[in-house]
Order: structure tokens, then C-alpha cells, then sequence
């Protein structure tokens, strides 16, 4: 059994399910864009698409001119592999399953070569809510989406938007043929050897690229209104990949001057995969600050080592931390509101290790590798009357 993922790239979310798919006795080939810079190769390369001459020389203008950011996204959307390659990629491997990753032009000639070799077990992976309408205003786009991507779809987002008020869940998905499959996660410690505030210092992770997005600024300005408070330490772990991560980092970096909290922050960059083990253990509170994050997985990374964990409500795992009970929400536009957050854990230190080992059962029960792999079967058992 021959389990093909297609997407831009091999994240760092795709290894557990990998390795649990390696370990079950699956074969599984993965088939990206390109390789990113921060990416783990242990259990498994990835299969590179070849890129289109004309279309390289335009990204390296584009980079050239625009910076390394813009011509990335540039890319994911105006890439688009050739039939030819795509067709003989398939008939080499003969997959069983393929997922594709997102609606994009990739996926769409993927989709189409499926068809024409009579693959039909073709599912579509995206982060968008399950109880999403996605397409509402947007139907004649829905009518061509039914026939040029999978109908099958799953998610390993529930719901967002936790702190609106009219925030709602609703146990039956708008579309039938759209199935929650959780990130897959494994508790990474065990929880008696779990220590919280050695030496009577709270310390605090923040895990992002040096981007806008990510918002490390909001939590320099939150720590800025409580920087009276001694006992406790930020530390930021970021990737530092081109020149415009690296002026966000030197900005970050003159900002925490600006306000005199040296003393309070650690900047770190380009840390490997593997070592960040290390750093969740070393940790006690968590803190996502992103204006806007599809699905954070250092979220469910952080609940998986026993972190107390505070994210921002613009974020699609929030409710991870919502359901298990791990942490607390905050408003991704006030830095006062993650300040009053940051307050009462300081405030109230046995509350740490109470969300800290309350996440790591909600992980054991619900994110590990068998619940995954019970709801891919149960999604191929329904929708396509096979087993795997």
C-alpha cells in the first residue's frame, strides 16, 4: 500500500505521520516544489518537482527585486508542473492514496493526471475549518472546484475564531464530504519527569519565523507593560533565511533595546528540528502571538511537552488548546490582553503545571498517530468503499 502526499514542501507536521506510516508497514513517497530551509530529511526525502527555466529566472528577478518572501509566495501561486512529468511521476510509482495539499495549480494537474491513469483515491488536505462554507458568495468557483479538485476533503481544524461572539460550534460539517483528521502528535516526555519553574523562574518560548505575521513584536510590547516583574524569561526561537527575516530579527532585536528588556528576552535563529526538544522541555508557558496562523503546529508541538499554553484566537489550533483545557486565549490585537494573560500565570504558578499536564492527556487520548490513522480508513472506507 503506496500512500502519496503532494505539497509545496515537506513541513515539519508532515514527519510524525510519516514515521507512523513507515512504522505500520506503509509505503509512502512525498512529492514537493521545492525544499525549504529548515526541514528534516530523517524518515524520509522528498521527491522534487523540476521547475519550468522561464519560471526560475523570473522568481530570481523577483527575489532579486522584491526579497525572499514575496517571491516565495510569488512562486506558490504561478508554479505549475507539466502533465508529462507529473504523468510519468505517477506511473512510476502507482500510489494507492494520493493527498493533495491546498486548491493550488499543483494540485489541479495532479488531480487531472489522477483521473487519466484511473487513480481514484484522491483526497484533498487543507487547514480550513470543517464547519467552514467555503465557498459562500463564491459559487460558480464551487461548481468549477467540484470538477477540477478531489470532493473529498480533510482538515485538522475544527473551528476558529474562539474569542467572537457569536462563535459557535457546530458538530455537523457544512460539507459531507469534509472529515476532521487531527494533527499528529505524540506526548514527547514523560509527564513525572516534567519539571515547572526550576529554580523559581517561569520560562517562556515563542516559536515563529522572523516575519510580520508571527507578531514577536506584540509580545515585546506586552512584556514591556509588565517588565516590573522579575521572575520570569522569554525566550524566541525564529528562522533566519534571507535578508527580510533578517531585518525583522534586527528590528525585534532594537525594539527589546528600545524598551530596556534585554534582560528579559533571548533571541535564538535557525535552530535544527531535533534540538527543539530540548528547548520545549526547558520551558514552562508556551505563547503563539500571530496576527493570523492557519494551524500553528508548535502549538500542539508545546501541549506535547507538557507546556502551558497561551495562542493568539486567529489561530486554526486554537481549539486544541480550548478542548484540552491547556492553556488560555488571547486577543491577537492587544498586547494588553496577552499582558493580563502573562500576569495571571505569574501570578498564579501552579496553574502552569496544571494546563502543563492537563495538554499532555489531551494529546496522549487524541493527537497521536493511531487516531490519524482511524480516520484516514474511516474517510477511504466511506468515500471510496476500500480499505487500507
Amino acid at each position: 500500500m503506496l500512500i502519496l502526499y503532494v505539497a509545496p514542501r515537506y513541513h515539519t507536521n508532515q514527519i510524525p505521520i510519516t514515521e507512523g506510516l513507515l512504522k505500520a508497514g506503509y509505503q509512502v513517497r512525498f512529492l514537493a516544489m521545492y525544499k525549504g530551509v529548515s526541514e528534516n530529511y530523517e524518515a524520509l526525502k522528498p521527491d522534487i518537482l523540476k521547475t519550468p527555466i522561464i519560471l526560475r529566472t523570473v522568481y530570481k528577478i523577483i527575489r532579486k527585486r522584491r526579497g525572499e518572501v514575496y517571491a516565495e509566495n510569488w512562486m506558490l501561486r504561478n508554479y505549475k508542473p507539466g502533465y508529462i512529468q507529473i504523468l510519468n511521476y505517477l506511473r512510476t510509482s502507482k500510489p494507492d492514496i494520493v493527498i493533495l495539499r491546498e486548491r493550488s495549480r499543483q494540485s489541479r494537474i495532479v488531480h487531472a493526471c489522477c483521473k487519466l491513469l484511473g487513480i481514484r483515491n484522491v483526497i484533498l488536505y487543507n487547514q480550513n475549518p470543517i464547519n467552514a462554507d467555503e465557498w459562500r458568495g463564491k459559487r460558480l468557483k464551487q461548481m468549477l472546484a467540484k470538477i477540477v479538485f478531489p470532493k473529498v476533503r480533510y482538515s485538522p481544524v475544527k473551528y476558529v475564531n474562539l474569542l467572537n461572539s457569536s462563535y459557535s460550534s457546530p458538530t455537523i460539517p457544512v460539507n459531507s464530504h469534509a472529515y476532521f483528521a487531527p494533527f499528529v502528535q505524540e506526548v514527547n516526555i514523560i509527564p513525572e519527569e516534567k519539571k515547572y519553574v526550576k529554580d523559581g523562574i517561569i520560562r517562556i518560548l515563542d516559536v515563529g519565523k522572523y516575519r510580520d505575521y508571527k507578531n514577536h513584536k506584540i509580545l515585546v510590547e506586552a512584556v514591556s507593560l509588565i517588565k516590573e516583574r522579575k521572575n520570569f524569561h522569554i525566550t524566541i526561537v525564529g528562522q533566519v533565511s534571507n535578508e527580510d527575516e533578517q531585518e525583522y530579527f534586527d528590528s525585534l532585536a532594537s525594539m527589546i533595546q528600545d524598551y530596556n528588556l534585554q534582560g528579559k528576552f533571548t533571541l535564538l535563529k535557525n535552530i535544527p528540528y531535533r534540538r527543539m526538544k530540548e528547548l520545549y522541555t526547558d520551558h514552562d508557558i508556551f505563547v503563539l502571538p500571530s496576527k493570523k496562523e492557519v494551524a500553528s503546529i508548535s502549538v500542539l508541538e508545546a501541549m506535547s511537552n507538557g507546556l502551558c499554553t497561551i495562542s493568539t484566537d486567529n489561530n486554526g489550533t486554537a481549539f486544541y488548546v480550548l478542548e484540552g483545557n491547556a492553556g488560555l486565549i488571547f486577543d491577537n490585537t492587544s498586547a494588553k490582553d496577552l499582558a493580563s494573560k502573562l500576569v495571571y500565570f505569574l501570578g498564579h504558578q501552579e496553574e502552569i503545571s496544571y494546563y502543563g499536564k492537563n495538554a499532555l492527556n489531551y494529546i496522549r487520548e487524541n493527537c497521536g498517530f493511531e487516531k490519524y490513522l482511524e480516520r484516514l480508513r474511516h474517510i477511504v472506507r466511506k468515500e471510496f468503499k476500500s480499505d487500507i
